[in-house]
């Protein structure tokens, strides 16, 4: 299920987009203004949206004003952007708003279901790319971790194959402090594995939003088990 912004001063138009993204079995975020969807988001950073449609005539923030606010990597969701305005100069500043598409009013449910479908599917691409994003910044890290003790047991081992070709004396104590060296590596390879096994099954992480105020009770309790 998709969360969708719904962003509309019009009560009945609102109600529409509702009743609208309900047939779509996904879920509607209805707000009167773009003030109060900058709130919501503020204190809701956990939520997921995948698709913003909002007008664009609205106090105190416009749809494009809001747009522009959210016009960055934590939110780089579609937004569509409803008017009844057919000015050039507006269509413009969509354009250079990264609208994703704009919408004439009246709002007719045959011309918005091609485009809210669209959205949705470009969203995917939206997250995929983040997710690919991600995993190979995760697999640039795990190769230089991996990296710095691998080649600690290439060179350890090149380094006993000329000290010891039998032609040398075998210092024991030398030899013991590369070897260990190479064995260390090699646990520490093995411990990078495993951190990377325990990661990929550990579940996700859950994020909860909470005030200073709220903690204040608990930190104030751990003050006063402190004897000085």
């Amino acid at each position: 299920m998709n969360n969708i912004l719904l962003v509309e001063d019009d009560p009945t138009v609102l109600d529409m987009l509702c009743t609208y993204v309900k047939t779509k079995n996904d879920n509607p975020l209805p707000f009167k203004n773009g003030k109060e969807v900058l709130e919501f988001l503020e204190k809701n950073q956990s939520i997921k949206i995948s698709l913003m449609i909002t007008d664009y005539e609205m106090e105190p923030v416009n749809g494009l004003e809001l747009v522009s606010k959210l016009n960055t990597n934590e939110y780089n969701f579609p937004k569509i952007l409803l008017t009844s305005h057919h000015e050039t100069h507006l269509m413009v500043k969509a354009i250079e708003s990264q609208i994703f598409r704009f919408i004439e009013k009246p709002l007719k449910y045959s011309f918005l279901d091609p485009i809210y479908l669209e959205a949705l599917n470009k969203n995917m691409l939206i997250d995929k790319d983040e997710d690919l994003k991600k995993l190979g910044e995760a697999y640039g890290t795990i190769v230089h971790e991996i990296a710095n003790p691998l080649n600690s047991i290439i060179m350890y081992a090149e380094l006993i194959k000329q000290t010891y070709d039998g032609t040398n004396k075998i210092d024991p104590a030398k030899l013991m402090s590369q070897l260990d060296t190479i064995q260390s590596s090699g646990f520490r390879i093995d411990n990078i594995i495993k951190d990377i096994k325990d990661f990929i099954n550990s579940k996700p992480t859950k994020k909860e939003n909470f005030t200073i105020k709220s903690l204040l009770p608990e930190i104030l309790d751990g003050f006063k088990a402190i004897k000085y």
